[in-house]
């Protein structure tokens, strides 16, 4: 989950399938291939290389692209992070 604070800013919320609150979350990752695959980081530190405005030097992008931060977008990935019946949200 993410949420704006009053000084523009974001803070960062990952939870589990369970609803529990989790300190890591699921991110695409290069591998050796050159695609992509799944893997386990800390979160919200991680969370946060990709909610950073490079011109403006702060972290307050609410919706970043895959596209523009040469990601593979969620479905090029090996989903591991979604249970069955889990809807998935479109990142771009």
């Amino acid at each position: 989950m993410i949420l704006g604070r009053p000084d523009g800013a974001l803070n960062f919320w990952v939870y589990d399938s369970t609803g529990k609150m989790s300190i890591t979350s699921h991110f695409p990752s290069a591998n050796r291939d050159q695609g992509f695959e799944t893997v386990e980081k800390l979160s919200p530190e991680s969370c946060m290389g990709c909610h950073y405005d490079l011109v403006t030097r702060k972290f307050d992008v609410l919706s970043p692209s895959a596209d523009v931060l040469r990601l593979a977008k969620t479905t090029e990935l090996p989903i591991v992070c979604a249970e069955n019946g889990e809807d998935l949200v479109d990142d771009n």
